[in-house]
């Protein structure tokens, strides 16, 4: 069932940086990749789509501290952990995005610099850590309208030409890594909330304690194309 996704027909191309952006983990070697054809989930796994794994008990469930009833909403993102992500796509019947896979799809066969394109981000195509967000860091020029989460598909502008929401800001997404940082580590692509503009580049990857369930990372399943 590839009901909500995005089918990619795959091919050679080229991922990564020739510089890291500020640490030689937030940024692959560039290299050339073979990707064969796959699908991708349109959207960030929603809390309503997690519940019914939940309800079905396959998955483990997730406790939201309620705030100013934007949690609630079925069509937020679900906060998960990379084994609790990686188990929901199981139990859809899909799978992780490799990491080429996903930078694959975020930059499109143009290789586009950021997933919408070459065009720099703006506060109408990602929820990044802008004027209203908590952290430290936030950027007061930049005003997305969201303190930390927004349910999926808020920014249109941000879309991929293929059709892919988020992938810029939101949660940022666990995937299968292509080169393993350590045993006790994962990786997760794209930029969140919790962002600031650099992290919307569509190589910017960020190595992560995977038993950790943090607010700003979620998931996006993947299938083999058929």
């Amino acid at each position: 069932d590839t009901a909500g996704m995005v089918r990619f027909e795959g091919g050679t191309t080229t991922i990564g940086c020739a510089e890291p952006f500020r640490s030689p983990e937030d940024c692959l070697p560039a290299r050339e990749v073979t990707v064969a054809p796959y699908w991708l989930d349109k959207t960030e796994v929603t809390r309503e789509a997690y519940r019914a794994c939940v309800e079905a008990h396959q998955c483990l469930p997730t406790v939201e501290v309620p705030e100013e009833g934007a949690l609630l909403d079925p069509t937020m993102p679900v906060i998960v952990n990379f084994a609790m992500g990686r188990r929901y796509c199981l139990w859809r019947g899909r799978r992780l995005p490799t990491e080429a896979e996903w930078e694959f799809a975020a930059r499109g066969a143009a290789e586009r610099t950021y997933p919408w394109g070459d065009e720099p981000p703006a506060p109408d195509r990602a929820n990044i850590c802008g004027a209203e967000c908590v952290m430290d860091w936030k950027n007061p020029n930049w005003k997305d309208g969201y303190a930390t989460a927004s349910p999926v598909g808020a920014f249109p502008a941000g879309d991929t030409p293929e059709g892919l929401t988020d992938m810029g800001g939101n949660l940022k997404e666990w995937v299968a890594p292509l080169t393993p940082p350590g045993e006790n580590e994962r990786i997760a692509r794209g930029a969140s909330w919790s962002s600031d503009m650099v992290e919307t580049h569509a190589s910017c990857r960020q190595v992560w304690r995977p038993q950790v369930r943090v607010d700003d990372k979620g998931v996006r399943c993947a299938a083999d194309g058929k």
